[in-house]
């Protein structure tokens, strides 16, 4: 049997219906967004002070065959020893900083802005981590 439509008769959503659920996944939607950037900011931290570290151990590695630090990170590439066959970025696809402090090595990434100071996707790295 067939159903008509019958004039006065209900079809579809009324106009309440219809804000409750735009409503609903307009704070669905929110909550997602919310913690995706907290999980960004995480996988952030974690490539960052990965990448830190194996750029320190290279650096160590250099010291222990050459007898000196590496005057810049290309150098790094350039000796086999080191096991980096190329430098990595950054999260942002920027180079790594590399300065040698007192006779001591520092690789450091600025954050986000690449400024020197911030807080959260700005902030800065450092290995050996500073105080």
């Amino acid at each position: 049997m067939y159903k008509f439509y019958r004039p006065g008769a209900s079809c579809g959503f009324t106009l309440l219906e219809m804000i409750a659920v735009i409503t609903l996944i307009g704070i669905l939607a929110t909550l997602v967004v919310i913690n995706l950037d907290s999980h960004m900011n995480t996988a952030c931290n974690m490539k960052t002070q990965s990448d830190l570290k194996t750029i320190k151990r290279s650096v160590d590695v250099f010291k222990i065959t050459k007898g000196r630090y590496p005057v810049d990170l290309e150098e790094l590439i350039h000796t086999p020893e080191s096991g980096l066959e190329e430098l990595p970025l950054d999260y942002w696809e920027r180079p790594y900083i590399y300065e040698l402090i007192d006779g001591r090595p520092v690789i450091s990434c600025f954050g986000e802005d690449g400024v020197e100071g911030g807080e959260g996707m700005n902030q800065d790295y450092h290995e050996p981590k500073q105080k």
